[in-house]
């Protein structure tokens, strides 16, 4: 009966003994993998919400001897025309941008991205060195919700800017770690099935932005962030 077990024992490996271990799938680990993909939910919301708070908006003639709809608004007296929605509806009409260069129109996307770029390279190892993925992913998390609540009281371009980056710096790390994490602990058999709930949850959360301004159209522009990140603040708390 001895002999006859050696053989298969011979032949487990230490990839198989691993593998029967993270076999099993209940609702602890369904429960935990959500809770990791929840951060992909607010990394859409975080990285797209400039579509909204940075667009153009547009104007109507007030004085139709000096102001015609198609004309150049830098070109036509500011008393000759006016916002057609909200002033503060987004940062161009709100801060009085529209006649800025394309460059400072378009440095907080920027330098959003930028920190996303330097905050993938800086930061990639420290979770395998220092404080683990897990922490990580929680410092991301909290860094891009306080960073969000800050740039809703920003007074200005540059403050605005400062704070897009620094949200962009934390972000750089989550994608990485998300996967990892929903992967890691995972058998052959779930590992495709769980690490697809982040693009998942990725994609339904930039599906959900049109709708919220369109809920929320009277508390666009840097409101309208503050009404995204602060419920993040407690959900990572």
């Amino acid at each position: 009966m001895t002999d006859s077990l050696q053989p298969s024992q011979k032949n487990l490996t230490i990839d198989d003994i691993i593998e029967e271990s993270l076999e099993c799938f209940g609702w602890a680990q369904a429960f935990q993998s959500i809770l990791v993909a929840f951060a992909s939910l607010f990394d859409a919301q975080n990285s797209f919400i400039s579509v909204f708070t940075d667009a153009q908006p547009t104007f109507h003639c007030i004085d139709n001897t000096l102001c015609i709809s198609s004309s150049n608004i830098c070109e036509i007296p500011k008393f000759a025309w006016a916002w057609s929605d909200h002033a503060s509806k987004t940062i161009i009409s709100d801060w009085e941008l529209q006649c800025s260069s394309s460059f400072i129109q378009g440095l907080p996307v920027s330098s959003h991205y930028t920190g996303c770029i330097l905050g993938g390279i800086l930061l990639a190892m420290y979770a395998d060195f220092f404080v683990g993925r897990e922490k990580l992913l929680f410092l991301s998390c909290l860094t891009m919700s306080v960073t969000g609540i800050l740039t809703a009281f920003s007074s200005n371009i540059w403050m605005y800017v400062i704070m897009r980056f620094f949200s962009g710096l934390a972000r750089g790390t989550l994608v990485i770690c998300t996967v990892v994490l929903l992967t890691e602990r995972m058998g052959r058999n779930w590992r495709g099935r769980v690490g697809i709930l982040d693009y998942l949850f990725f994609s339904y959360s930039t599906l959900s932005l049109p709708v919220l301004p369109f809920q929320l159209e009277d508390v666009l522009g840097e409101c309208f962030i503050f009404v995204l990140e602060f419920p993040y603040l407690f959900i990572v708390s």
